[in-house]
Protein backbone atom coordinates (compact mmCIF):
# COMPACT_ATOMS: atom_id res chain seq x y z
CA UNK A 1 0.00 0.00 0.00
CA UNK A 2 3.20 2.46 0.25
CA UNK A 3 4.39 3.98 -2.96
CA UNK A 4 8.16 3.39 -3.31
CA UNK A 5 9.24 6.73 -1.92
CA UNK A 6 7.19 5.58 0.95
CA UNK A 7 8.73 2.53 1.35
CA UNK A 8 12.33 4.14 1.41
CA UNK A 9 10.68 6.86 3.80
CA UNK A 10 10.03 3.50 6.55
CA UNK A 11 13.22 1.44 5.27
CA UNK A 12 15.17 4.47 6.94
CA UNK A 13 13.53 4.49 9.43
CA UNK A 14 13.92 1.24 10.51
CA UNK A 15 16.93 -0.62 12.17
CA UNK A 16 18.43 -3.40 12.82
CA UNK A 17 17.38 -6.95 11.27
CA UNK A 18 13.92 -5.90 10.50
CA UNK A 19 14.86 -2.66 8.66
CA UNK A 20 17.52 -5.13 6.93
CA UNK A 21 14.73 -7.24 6.03
CA UNK A 22 12.08 -4.94 5.14
CA UNK A 23 14.49 -2.78 2.54
CA UNK A 24 15.34 -6.27 0.97
CA UNK A 25 11.94 -7.16 0.27
CA UNK A 26 10.46 -4.15 -1.09
CA UNK A 27 13.72 -3.19 -3.31
CA UNK A 28 12.87 -6.73 -4.49
CA UNK A 29 9.24 -6.26 -5.11
CA UNK A 30 9.77 -2.75 -6.46
CA UNK A 31 12.72 -3.90 -9.16
CA UNK A 32 10.74 -7.42 -10.29
CA UNK A 33 7.45 -4.97 -10.51
CA UNK A 34 9.16 -2.73 -12.82
CA UNK A 35 11.12 -4.86 -15.01
CA UNK A 36 7.31 -6.58 -15.63
CA UNK A 37 6.08 -3.41 -17.03
CA UNK A 38 9.15 -2.08 -18.67
CA UNK A 39 10.55 -0.13 -16.17
CA UNK A 40 7.60 2.19 -15.94
CA UNK A 41 6.12 2.94 -12.70
CA UNK A 42 2.09 2.43 -12.52
CA UNK A 43 -0.40 3.96 -11.14
CA UNK A 44 -2.43 1.88 -8.60
CA UNK A 45 -5.81 0.85 -9.57
CA UNK A 46 -8.01 3.12 -7.27
CA UNK A 47 -11.09 1.32 -7.72
CA UNK A 48 -9.71 -1.97 -6.27
CA UNK A 49 -8.12 0.19 -3.41
CA UNK A 50 -11.33 0.23 -1.25
CA UNK A 51 -12.10 -3.44 -1.19
CA UNK A 52 -8.65 -4.34 -0.33
CA UNK A 53 -8.37 -2.02 2.55
CA UNK A 54 -11.86 -2.96 3.83
CA UNK A 55 -10.71 -6.38 3.79
CA UNK A 56 -7.09 -5.35 4.95
CA UNK A 57 -8.62 -3.51 8.03
CA UNK A 58 -11.14 -6.53 9.10
CA UNK A 59 -7.93 -8.24 8.47
CA UNK A 60 -5.94 -6.22 10.78
CA UNK A 61 -8.80 -5.94 13.63
CA UNK A 62 -9.10 -9.71 13.80
CA UNK A 63 -5.13 -10.32 14.44
CA UNK A 64 -5.36 -7.91 17.05
CA UNK A 65 -7.71 -9.34 19.01
CA UNK A 66 -6.05 -12.87 18.26
CA UNK A 67 -3.40 -10.83 19.75
CA UNK A 68 -5.02 -9.68 22.44
CA UNK A 69 -6.19 -13.44 23.83
CA UNK A 70 -2.87 -14.40 23.11
CA UNK A 71 -1.16 -11.78 25.42
CA UNK A 72 -4.03 -13.09 28.18
CA UNK A 73 -3.04 -16.83 27.78
CA UNK A 74 0.65 -15.49 28.06
CA UNK A 75 -0.01 -13.84 31.15
CA UNK A 76 -1.79 -17.37 32.46
CA UNK A 77 0.75 -19.47 31.58
CA UNK A 78 3.74 -16.90 33.63
CA UNK A 79 1.24 -17.42 36.94
CA UNK A 80 1.26 -20.93 36.61
CA UNK A 81 5.15 -20.02 35.72
CA UNK A 82 5.71 -18.34 38.41
CA UNK A 83 4.32 -20.22 41.45
CA UNK A 84 5.66 -23.33 40.14
CA UNK A 85 9.17 -21.90 40.89
CA UNK A 86 8.06 -21.14 44.09
CA UNK A 87 7.61 -24.20 44.77
CA UNK A 88 10.89 -25.14 43.55
CA UNK A 89 12.53 -22.74 45.25
CA UNK A 90 10.58 -23.89 48.70
CA UNK A 91 11.86 -27.75 47.78
CA UNK A 92 15.88 -25.81 47.90
CA UNK A 93 15.01 -24.69 51.32
CA UNK A 94 15.34 -21.06 49.20
CA UNK A 95 12.17 -18.65 51.08
CA UNK A 96 13.38 -15.51 49.75
CA UNK A 97 13.42 -16.99 45.96
CA UNK A 98 9.90 -18.46 46.66
CA UNK A 99 8.64 -15.02 48.11
CA UNK A 100 10.33 -13.45 44.87
CA UNK A 101 8.59 -15.59 42.85
CA UNK A 102 5.27 -15.96 44.42
CA UNK A 103 5.11 -11.77 43.51
CA UNK A 104 5.93 -11.96 40.41
CA UNK A 105 2.92 -14.55 40.00
CA UNK A 106 0.27 -12.00 41.75
CA UNK A 107 1.98 -9.08 39.65
CA UNK A 108 0.97 -11.34 36.72
CA UNK A 109 -2.30 -12.00 38.37
CA UNK A 110 -3.41 -8.64 38.59
CA UNK A 111 -3.28 -7.92 34.85
CA UNK A 112 -5.62 -10.98 34.26
CA UNK A 113 -9.17 -10.27 34.28
CA UNK A 114 -10.85 -12.27 37.13
CA UNK A 115 -14.18 -11.46 38.51
CA UNK A 116 -13.88 -7.76 37.45
CA UNK A 117 -13.96 -6.31 34.40
CA UNK A 118 -9.97 -5.67 32.26
CA UNK A 119 -9.35 -2.52 32.46
CA UNK A 120 -6.77 -1.02 30.39
CA UNK A 121 -4.51 2.13 30.38
CA UNK A 122 -3.99 4.32 27.53
CA UNK A 123 -0.35 3.03 27.40
CA UNK A 124 -1.67 -0.35 26.98
CA UNK A 125 -4.29 0.55 23.94
CA UNK A 126 -1.90 2.19 22.21
CA UNK A 127 0.67 -0.68 22.55
CA UNK A 128 -1.86 -3.14 21.35
CA UNK A 129 -2.75 -0.66 18.26
CA UNK A 130 0.24 0.70 17.49
CA UNK A 131 -0.09 4.73 18.88
CA UNK A 132 1.20 6.82 21.06
CA UNK A 133 -0.75 7.03 24.61
CA UNK A 134 -1.42 10.52 23.75
CA UNK A 135 -3.48 9.52 20.74
CA UNK A 136 -5.52 7.37 22.59
CA UNK A 137 -6.37 10.06 24.88
CA UNK A 138 -7.39 12.18 21.93
CA UNK A 139 -9.22 9.62 20.36
CA UNK A 140 -10.93 8.25 23.13
CA UNK A 141 -12.75 12.43 23.55
CA UNK A 142 -13.73 12.10 19.57
CA UNK A 143 -15.21 8.93 19.61
CA UNK A 144 -16.95 9.60 22.85
CA UNK A 145 -15.60 6.83 25.20
CA UNK A 146 -14.72 9.03 27.90
CA UNK A 147 -17.97 10.38 28.03
CA UNK A 148 -19.43 6.56 28.18
CA UNK A 149 -18.97 5.22 32.02
CA UNK A 150 -19.63 1.99 30.23
CA UNK A 151 -16.16 1.68 28.61
CA UNK A 152 -14.30 4.50 30.79
CA UNK A 153 -13.41 6.18 33.89
CA UNK A 154 -11.12 8.26 35.46
CA UNK A 155 -8.65 6.14 38.73
CA UNK A 156 -8.44 7.85 42.11
CA UNK A 157 -4.39 9.04 40.34
CA UNK A 158 -6.57 10.92 37.73
CA UNK A 159 -5.59 8.56 34.90
CA UNK A 160 -7.93 7.37 32.44
CA UNK A 161 -8.77 3.67 32.38
CA UNK A 162 -10.69 1.56 29.87
CA UNK A 163 -13.13 -1.31 29.24
CA UNK A 164 -12.70 -3.96 26.36
CA UNK A 165 -15.82 -2.22 25.03
CA UNK A 166 -13.40 0.87 24.53
CA UNK A 167 -11.01 -1.36 23.15
CA UNK A 168 -13.05 -2.76 20.76
CA UNK A 169 -13.81 1.17 19.80
CA UNK A 170 -10.33 2.27 19.30
CA UNK A 171 -9.66 -1.63 17.09
CA UNK A 172 -12.62 -0.85 14.66
CA UNK A 173 -11.16 2.99 14.37
CA UNK A 174 -7.25 1.59 14.84
CA UNK A 175 -6.33 2.56 10.93
CA UNK A 176 -7.34 6.36 11.32
CA UNK A 177 -5.99 6.68 14.67
CA UNK A 178 -2.89 5.48 13.48
CA UNK A 179 -3.05 7.66 10.29
CA UNK A 180 -4.18 10.71 12.75
CA UNK A 181 -0.50 9.58 15.25
CA UNK A 182 1.74 9.45 12.52
CA UNK A 183 0.38 13.09 10.74
CA UNK A 184 -1.12 11.61 7.41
Amino acid sequence: MLTKQGCEFVANKMTGRKGTIFTATYVSLFNEYESEHNGKTVAIDSSLEHEKLVYKREWLIEMRKQNVNKAHELRNQDVKLYLELGKVADDYQRPRMATDFRNEAICAMQALPVGARREYSATEIGNIIGVSPIAIGKWANKLGVKRDADMSYRDHDGAWRYFPEALKVFQDNALEIQDDDLGL
